[in-house]
């Protein structure tokens, strides 16, 4: 069984998909062994696999002392227990407007929306904005991260690009701040080539692209 996605691109390079989830609905916990996960790792998940099976994974991590990062892509509710366990969440306006119309938060300002999550769940809540950039909250500090100034051929996979290369720079000691303009470069250099897999950039690229990502704020 294997995954197929069939992928619509408009002129301004925005994206529809069609997925068949095929093997992905064979992913389980028990494939993830424990000598994987430990208080030097952090685990990405994303919504493409029974959700089951990442509630387990969550619950392992957690004991082992990693960290976990979830992805809310595509669309799904995530239980208050889960969230209560996950370090970082990262969910595009649409889903993160969702969960908290789910959570019976106020989700009629979508700038609200990753504060008040931070703030309920003790998480670090990030929220894609496309061409806007991001916003990011912990508990403790928020922050707009710009995005990097390209003329978009295709967004396929740039939210892809985006949480991989904020979990690499997590996972390499980067601080919050610095681990989001990593994403939001890779998200940027991602839209300028068509394509999923043959759009994602290179680390050495990412850093490269750094110096033209405008300057983020800090936000109170």
């Amino acid at each position: 069984m294997v995954w197929r996605a069939t992928i619509w691109v408009d002129a301004g390079g925005e994206n529809s998909i069609v997925v068949a989830s095929g093997a992905n609905l064979d992913a389980r916990a028990q494939q993830v062994p424990d000598t994987a996960l430990g208080p030097d790792t952090l685990v990405a998940l994303q919504m493409e696999v029974p959700v089951a099976e990442n509630w387990a994974i969550v619950e392992r991590a957690k004991a082992a002392g990693a960290r976990v990062l979830l992805n809310m892509a595509p669309a799904g509710m995530v239980p208050e227990a889960i969230l209560r366990s996950v370090d970082y969440l990262v969910a595009n306006e649409i889903e993160a407007a969702m969960l908290a119309g789910e959570l019976g938060l106020d989700a009629n300002q979508p700038t609200r929306v990753p504060r008040l999550l931070a703030q309920r769940y003790g998480l670090t809540c990030i929220v894609t904005l496309g061409g806007a950039g991001a916003l990011a909250f912990s508990p403790d500090v928020g922050y707009s991260i710009p995005a990097l100034p390209i003329a978009a051929v295709d967004t396929t996979a740039a939210g892809d690009a985006f949480c991989g290369g904020l979990a690499a720079a997590l996972d390499d000691g980067a601080g919050l701040y610095d681990a989001l303009c990593r994403a939001s470069a890779g998200a940027g250099l991602a839209c300028r080539i068509e394509g999923a897999q043959s759009s994602l950039p290179y680390q050495e690229d990412i850093k490269a692209s750094l110096s033209d990502l405008p300057e983020g704020r800090r936000l109170v």
